[in-house]
């Protein structure tokens, strides 16, 4: 799966949430399934994008690495007070 996919996938998991009018939304972010090496953030910063999008705000942020050394983070949103952007 690639990157692409990954971000459309998570729109699409973001947008349905919104419309089903949950208060929150919760993703896991993982920088190892893209392959980027440590530091780089252009994937997670893609996928807030793509949620933000359909109207969520990010309200808090964790993060957990494996024995591995992946790093996974836990981004949970909440519905945003204005109108949603949907960029589909």
């Amino acid at each position: 799966m690639s990157a692409e996919s990954d971000i459309k996938d998570l729109h699409a998991q973001a947008y349905a949430a919104y419309q089903q009018g949950r208060p929150t939304f919760v993703a896991c972010l993982k920088s190892s399934a893209w392959g980027f090496p440590a530091g780089q953030m252009g994937a997670w910063m893609d996928s807030i994008d793509a949620i933000e999008s359909v109207g969520w705000q990010l309200g808090f942020w964790d993060t957990t690495t494996t024995p591995g050394g992946a790093s996974s983070a836990f981004p949970v949103f909440r519905r945003s007070q204005g109108t949603p952007q949907d960029r589909r």
